[in-house]
């Protein structure tokens, strides 16, 4: 399994955060996203802030994914929602990526410098997206959802970053 922690400063002190501290604060519900922003940190942070964590009160988030779950993710790591640096923004989407992957697109950025990352093929079903976005799941959808969530962050934890995302 890939590491599965990391460090960003406060202050010169740093602060590390384990993927199941960013799971314990989001609750679980959407772990497939929580996992998503753990490994957009990962792969972002040691590229923007070469040699040394990033200051986390310096990290600016924009994206066309609007799951809470990476949102949850990024606020813990770096109180970028709280404090008005994640941004939720439709513009990003890449809707030539088809459904599946049109939103899974996000640019972080630290002090000037910003990376664009998108999710590769074949880590997100089509049977997933499809099932988030159904506005009248029933009670059989809700326990697919679930295990379908519960398998997209187990794929996504056992994969490198960079294995589950590209820059552009």
């Amino acid at each position: 399994m890939i590491e599965d922690q990391l460090t960003v400063s406060e202050n010169g002190q740093g602060l590390t955060f384990h993927l199941n501290d960013l799971m314990n604060f989001h609750g679980y519900a959407f772990r497939g996203g929580v996992t998503h922003g753990f490994k957009i940190m990962k792969l972002a942070f040691p590229l923007l802030s070469p040699g040394q964590p990033p200051e986390r009160h310096l990290v600016h988030v924009r994206t066309a994914f609007q799951g809470a779950g990476a949102r949850d993710a990024f606020e813990l790591v770096t109180r970028c929602y709280s404090e008005g640096r994640y941004i939720v923004d439709d513009a990003l989407m890449q809707a030539d990526r088809g459904p599946t992957l049109m939103r899974y697109v996000f640019e972080v950025s630290y002090r000037g410098r910003s990376l664009n990352m998108r999710l590769r093929e074949g880590i997100v079903e089509d049977e997933f997206v499809a099932l988030a976005r159904k506005a009248d799941r029933s009670t059989e959808d809700d326990a697919r959802m679930k295990k379908l969530q519960s398998e997209l962050a187990a794929r996504l934890r056992a994969l490198a970053p960079e294995a589950a995302y590209e820059i552009f």
